[in-house]
């Protein structure tokens, strides 16, 4: 996905680890990321909990399973509508 700087669990050396959502969620928030995510439920939930807790976090994405491109295309259209970020917000796709 040309223009966009995203990091996966594999690449940051947090894949097939037993972290929690949580603690994935704790990371993407320190390096300033939002996280997306296909874990609908789990995610959806945390994202309360931390809003209840006033937890700040850099975005979250939750989207069901699609296709790769139309993923792409629609986090594209999430990255043009909001060009300063996703802080505190929980999008769905």
């Amino acid at each position: 996905m040309g223009g966009y700087d995203f990091l996966t669990t594999l690449e940051a050396g947090r894949a097939n680890q037993r972290l929690s959502d949580e603690d994935q969620l704790s990371f993407a928030t320190e390096q300033g990321r939002a996280l997306v995510t296909h874990d609908v439920r789990d995610f959806m939930f945390l994202a309360k909990q931390w809003d209840a807790e006033e937890k700040a976090h850099a975005g979250i994405i939750v989207c069901r399973s699609k296709p790769v491109r139309e993923l792409a295309e629609r986090i594209r259209w999430y990255q043009d509508a909001y060009p300063r970020g996703i802080p505190g917000y929980l999008l769905t796709i």
